[in-house]
């Protein structure tokens, strides 16, 4: 699993998950206290492709939504 965001820029990130062979990536609202429901989730898959979503947003195909209030996402990488 990726634990910490390699950069900040949309290429950096985005030669991480190629280097890795990254295809496909779930972005979840995992909260920050399982027991807790605040608002506060951990984010690293959302700071690793928020750049990316935003600079190439031809990049990253979303493919499958789950749940409403606290969604998870499955996003195809497309290089």
């Amino acid at each position: 699993g990726v634990y910490k965001v390699p950069a900040a820029d949309a290429d950096s990130n985005l030669a991480y998950l190629k280097d890795r062979n990254v295809k496909y990536a779930i972005v979840a609202s995992i909260r920050a206290q399982p027991k807790v429901n605040n608002g506060n989730i951990v984010n690293t898959m959302q700071r690793i492709l928020g750049p990316v979503q935003q600079k190439y947003p031809d990049k990253l195909k979303m493919l499958k939504q789950i749940g409403e209030v606290e969604p998870a996402y499955l996003f195809e990488i497309i290089y």
